[in-house]
């Protein structure tokens, strides 16, 4: 499968977070690469760092492409907020996110909002 499958194109990167009570959620814009994942991952250890963490929602509506290494990212975002005991949904439209997830076959793995 082609990477215009998965999005592509000109895009920019950028993360922004917001917490409400216990709430956390962390939105990825732009791509979500091997040049981005290592912020991806920073961001959400950071907003996990303190505690108090119930929720963290990754919001990836607004990426237009992905990789195996952004996969890779959502994946140890996912695995460190539940060490944290924290409950983590995807926020996610059809799109390049969900291609991949399917095409990896991992798409069960997370919950969704």
């Amino acid at each position: 499968m082609s990477a215009e499958a998965f999005g592509g194109g000109e895009a920019t990167f950028d993360l922004r977070r917001h917490r409400v009570g216990g709430s956390v959620r962390v939105t990825v814009l732009g791509e979500l690469d091997l040049q981005t994942e290592r912020a991806l991952v920073a961001e959400v250890d950071a907003a996990l760092e303190g505690g108090g963490v119930a929720q963290l929602v990754l919001d990836v509506t607004g990426v237009q492409f992905i990789d195996s290494s952004g996969l890779r990212s959502l994946l140890m975002c996912r695995d460190r907020a539940r060490r944290d005991g924290a409950a983590v949904l995807l926020a996610v439209e059809s799109g390049p996110v969900t291609a991949l997830l399917d095409v990896a076959g991992v798409g069960d793995w997370f919950s969704y909002e």
